[in-house]
């Protein structure tokens, strides 16, 4: 009697499958699995909520508007995040070019851990985050996916349409960069 419903899961094929069938039940099923982790990475890249709520709006309208030209199930997770990856870099360059500032200067970090290293003054931490926003675009967007989203070379390759090696050597150099400028500012004792 007082038992809760748990809403039922869908796999990825079954969504992209449902979609030709009922597009209102499978956009639902859609983003009741992938608003979230799709809200965490676009936040990781833009701070500010509201913001981040305005491009998740957009990946899943664009989702839902393009949802019948996707054909394999096992593309599902990857095309989500190339929408969400370019909806947030378009978001990005205009909001630069509205404000004349170069795009690479954009603050790009996590807020969960700036609130975090700011509340317990992990001077480590605000530092990392620091280096991470001094990166290149391209290269935030690639590190973000790889360390925070824990993503496959495999699966940034998907979304983002480039060559593995390439994003390996993103990595990497994004990794040096970053140990550059730990090395470069030193924390303040």
């Amino acid at each position: 009697m007082g038992e809760k419903k748990t809403p039922k899961t869908y796999s990825d094929g079954d969504i992209v499958e449902l979609f030709a069938r009922d597009r209102q039940k499978a956009f639902k099923a859609l983003v009741g699995q992938y608003a979230r982790p799709l809200y965490g990475y676009i936040r990781r890249m833009l701070v500010d909520h509201d913001d981040t709520d305005d491009v998740l709006q957009n990946t899943l309208i664009k989702a839902w508007e393009n949802m019948g030209s996707l054909k394999q199930s096992a593309a599902l997770p990857a095309w989500l995040y190339r929408i969400a990856t370019h909806e947030t870099m378009d978001f990005l360059s205009e909001r630069a070019r509205r404000q004349h500032v170069p795009l690479d200067g954009v603050d790009l970090a996590a807020p969960e851990e700036i609130e975090q290293a700011v509340e317990s003054d992990d001077t480590l931490g605000a530092r990392t985050l620091a280096a991470i926003q001094s990166l290149p675009k391209v290269q935030q967007a690639v590190f973000t996916m790889k360390h925070f989203e824990g993503l496959k070379y495999r699966e940034i390759s998907q979304i983002t349409g480039t060559s593995e090696g390439a994003l390996k050597a993103s990595y990497h150099i994004a990794l040096e960069k970053i140990k550059a400028f730990l090395r470069e500012k030193p924390a303040n004792d």
